[in-house]
């Protein structure tokens, strides 16, 4: 949409003109930098009725869907999300139920395959 509607916007937050026009408040031109990122990330998720929702809480939510739903390799991931440090990323990495689930699946299918290829190569009595 940047690049589209401003492409010489240097900014990856700025006032976009539908946001201007909602902001009931004229603080900048559309195009322009968003100066205090705080206020507007609050105005933003109130009006779109998340309240509370902090920008990290997108982070966690990109590194956990870019790894676990995605299969982005972490490396990749770690470059992606900017996370310096494995530890830090690992932080970020949260598990979901779902995730659990679906990895116990994984390896209960994994051992049946294990059990029926060691089984294959016992020879015969």
């Amino acid at each position: 949409m940047r690049d589209a509607e401003f492409p010489d916007c240097p900014w990856v937050f700025f006032w976009h003109q539908d946001a201007w026009k909602t902001a009931h408040v004229i603080e900048a031109e559309p195009g322009s930098q968003i100066n205090d990122f705080s206020k507007t990330w609050k105005n933003a998720v109130a009006r779109a009725g998340y309240a509370g929702l902090l920008f990290h809480d997108l982070r966690r939510s990109a590194v956990r869907n870019m790894v676990q739903k995605a299969g982005v390799s972490q490396a990749e991931a770690m470059k992606i999300s900017g996370h310096k440090t494995v530890s830090m990323f690992l932080r970020y990495n949260i598990i979901d139920r779902e995730g659990v689930k679906q990895s116990g699946e994984k390896m209960g299918k994994w051992l049946k395959e294990a059990k029926r290829k060691a089984k294959s190569r016992t020879p015969a009595k």
